[in-house]
């Protein structure tokens, strides 16, 4: 009796499943024909073909600089910014190279040429949302003859600071050594003293001069420098900067001897540490500068306590290779154009 019951309730469940799915699949064709009914509706005749995209509409969206986001950390001269892993700068006189992440050493080839040697570095140590900071360094080394030399280095920092998207401020300063010591090769100087001042030095006895001099001097100076950068796009922006020396002092040290044969006195006074007036020694300049996908190029005006020194900070030309941005920038490009030859390929009409 009780397999009965049931072998009948199963069978209603199954009769009952059955139904619905067929009452299911029925509803699911009539929504089928319904829509197929309501296509066939639509004239295709009187249908408006979409336009073709031409060459000439294709040329406004190439991914030029102009068009671009700008780069707030596009410029790493007067910032605390560094070039990018594998980036490449090639300057007039300035060779810079990103030699890790966040880190750039450079060198300046034609001072080489010339005898000087010398490096720069900058590591960028802290990037904090819209703040960053950056120590930085350098050395320049001349010898002249065996026994004398004369070195300028310094280290310094600088911080960067993104006030609006397009507006930055820049500020730091650097400590700076110069030191001159040994004995002075005279007869390499003599006729380039004697070309500029116009003096016939042949008379001085060079020899005994050079027995007794003997040269110890330190210089050192604080200088403090500000810029800041207006960016356009990627391409154009606005730079002004400032710098100045506000410390200073100069010491010949004990062996700076001055002989009697010079007749000018028995020694150089020492000059004493402290500030120095901000009209004595600085620069300030505005400049335009456009930054290519490669070429670099500063213009402007400037002032400067030495005439026509504010022309290093407000020009410069520049060439660049390499880094994660220009490959991003390539892949943009490549893509373009490879829109662009499928539409030449594809016919009109």
């Amino acid at each position: 009796m009780r397999q009965s019951v049931l072998k009948s309730i199963s069978k209603i469940t199954l009769l009952s499943v059955l139904s619905i799915g067929s009452a299911q699949a029925s509803s699911n064709w009539s929504g089928l024909q319904d829509e197929t009914n309501a296509n066939a509706d639509i004239d295709l005749d009187v249908a408006e073909e979409l336009p073709a995209l031409k060459t000439k509409e294709l040329r406004q969206f190439r991914p030029t600089h102009r068009k671009l986001p700008q780069n707030p950390y596009g410029q790493t001269d007067y910032t605390a910014y560094t070039l990018e892993w594998g980036e490449v700068k090639l300057g007039i006189g300035q060779m810079t190279a990103g030699l890790l992440p966040r880190t750039q050493v450079g060198i300046s080839p034609s001072l080489h040429m010339l005898g000087i040697q010398n490096a720069t570095a900058k590591v960028n140590l802290l990037r904090l949302g819209p703040v960053d900071l950056a120590a930085q360094g350098h050395t320049y080394r001349l010898p002249i003859g065996d026994d004398f030399m004369i070195a300028f280095s310094g280290v310094g920092g600088m911080t960067s600071l993104r006030i609006m998207p397009r507006w930055s401020l820049h500020a730091g300063a650097r400590y700076s050594l110069i030191t001159a010591k040994g004995s002075p090769d005279l007869s390499l100087a003599t006729p380039f003293v004697s070309r500029v001042s116009g003096l016939d030095l042949s008379a001085l006895p060079l020899d005994e001069i050079q027995q007794h001099l003997q040269i110890n001097a330190k210089a050192h100076a604080v200088t403090a420098r500000v810029a800041t950068d207006i960016r356009i796009n990627r391409r154009d922006s606005f730079v002004i900067q400032g710098q100045g020396i506000v410390w200073g002092g100069f010491d010949t040290g004990h062996e700076a001897e001055i002989p009697e044969v010079l007749d000018v006195g028995a020694s150089i006074p020492k000059v004493e540490d402290g500030p120095v007036a901000i009209t004595d020694a600085y620069m300030a300049s505005i400049s335009y500068q456009l930054a290519w996908k490669r070429l670099e190029v500063r213009v402007g005006a400037g002032v400067s306590s030495v005439p026509g020194a504010w022309l290093l900070q407000s020009t410069e030309i520049s060439y660049r290779l390499g880094g994660k941005t220009r490959w991003t920038e390539n892949r943009m490009m490549r893509n373009w154009r490879s829109n662009k030859r499928d539409l030449n390929r594809t016919p009109l009409g």
